[in-house]
C-alpha cells in the first residue's frame, strides 16, 4: 500500500514539475503563477502546497533533483580519468546525463531567484571540478581562478548551444572541436585580426 502511495505521489510532483518546464520554455519565472502550474498540471492548490511552499520553492528543488543526477557519477574514477584526456567514451558518458535531462536544463538555464540563479550554481560547479579534470604544474598560470573561470564558462556556453541545436553531438565529435579550437588558437597567438575570408 506505502510503495503505491509513493508512486502516487511522485506521479503528482512529477506532473508538477514537467508543468513547470513547459511554463519556464514560455515565459519569466516571475511571470508565472501558482495557478498557471495547476492548469497545466491538472492538481488543485492544496496538492501542490502539501509537496511545494510556492513556485520559487519548486524550481529550486527541480534543480537540487537535476544537480544530483547529472553530477551523480562525478567523482567516478573512469569518467575523470577519461575527461582529463578528453576520452571520447567519457565524454558520451557525460552528455548522455545532459542530453537525457535537456528540457529541464534548458526550462532552469536562465531562472534567478532570491535563492536559486541556475547559470551561477553550474559555473561554480564546473570551476570546482576543473581542479580534478587538470593536473597542473607548478608555474602553468598566475591565475587559477581566471582559467577555471574561462573553462566553466566556456564548458557552460558550448552545453548550452549543444542542447539547443537540436543536434546530437557525440563524444568523438565534441573532442575534436575542442582540439580544432585549441589548434586555431595557436596558430593565433599574438591575437591579430585573421584576414577576411570569402565563405
Amino acid at each position: 500500500m506505502a510503495g503505491r502511495e509513493d508512486l502516487r505521489v511522485a506521479k503528482t510532483k512529477d506532473a508538477i514539475s514537467r508543468a513547470m518546464v513547459q511554463l519556464l520554455h514560455e515565459k519569466d519565472i516571475h511571470s508565472i503563477t501558482v495557478q498557471n502550474i495547476l492548469d497545466r498540471a491538472m492538481v488543485n492548490r492544496k496538492t501542490f502546497y502539501k509537496y511545494f511552499r510556492d513556485k520559487y520553492d519548486l524550481v529550486e528543488q527541480m534543480a537540487d533533483g537535476l544537480i544530483k543526477k547529472i553530477f551523480a557519477n562525478a567523482d567516478s574514477a573512469t569518467i575523470l580519468d577519461q575527461l582529463k584526456i578528453l576520452d571520447s567514451h567519457g565524454l558520451d558518458l557525460i552528455y548522455k546525463s545532459y542530453y537525457d535531462n535537456k528540457d529541464l536544463i534548458l526550462a532552469l538555464w536562465d531562472v534567478r531567484t532570491e535563492n536559486l540563479d541556475f547559470f551561477k550554481l553550474l559555473q561554480t560547479l564546473f570551476q570546482e571540478y576543473f581542479f580534478e579534470f587538470i593536473d597542473f604544474e607548478p608555474g602553468d598560470s598566475k591565475d587559477l581562478a581566471f582559467v577555471s573561470f574561462i573553462f566553466s564558462t566556456l564548458l557552460l556556453n558550448s552545453l548550452k548551444y549543444i542542447l539547443e541545436s537540436g543536434k546530437v553531438y557525440s563524444g568523438a565529435m565534441v573532442r575534436s572541436e575542442i582540439i580544432n579550437f585549441y589548434r586555431i588558437l595557436l596558430k593565433n597567438p599574438t591575437g591579430k585580426k585573421p584576414s577576411q575570408r570569402k565563405v
